[in-house]
């Protein structure tokens, strides 16, 4: 497990951030990156959000569990962050991180649940094809059977 202060230390060389505004309430978009990484990286080496939260000067794990879903969906739509992240991870690991947790989830062919047709879905959280979820005729949750 890499120490916390180690992450923030790292973090901050990498981001050109002092650990202090790492810490602090600052919402730049640079310092809210540096700190959405110290989350995302000591989530992956196992503290837990509750630590994680105390050390950061958060409010709680639940702070840190929403920082953590914000830098995923960051790592999917931005890939400069997402290689930033990377190659922080691969500075930090004295293991080297295997290629699946390196990777972004594919898109894979879905039925919708709405109209049955075959669709490429962005996780098991995207069930509505395009047409479905604009179509405000059969409502939000209307399902054809």
């Amino acid at each position: 497990m890499v120490p916390i202060d180690k992450i923030l230390a790292e973090v901050a060389t990498d981001f050109g951030v002092p650990i202090s505004e790492i810490m602090s309430g600052d919402r730049t978009a640079t310092v809210s990156e540096a700190r959405l990484a110290c989350y995302w990286l000591a989530d992956f080496h196992d503290h837990s959000k509750a630590s994680i939260a105390r050390h950061l000067n958060r409010g709680d794990h639940s702070t840190i569990r929403s920082g953590i879903c914000r830098t995923e969906q960051k790592r999917q739509q931005r890939p400069a962050f997402r290689f930033q992240l990377e190659c922080l991870l691969w500075k930090l690991t004295p293991e080297k991180p295997s290629e699946d947790v390196l990777s972004v989830p594919q898109k894979q062919s879905r039925p919708c649940m709405t109209c049955g047709a075959d669709f490429m879905s962005e996780g098991s959280h995207n069930r509505l094809c395009t047409p479905c979820r604009r179509n405000s005729d059969n409502g939000p949750y209307m399902v054809s059977i």
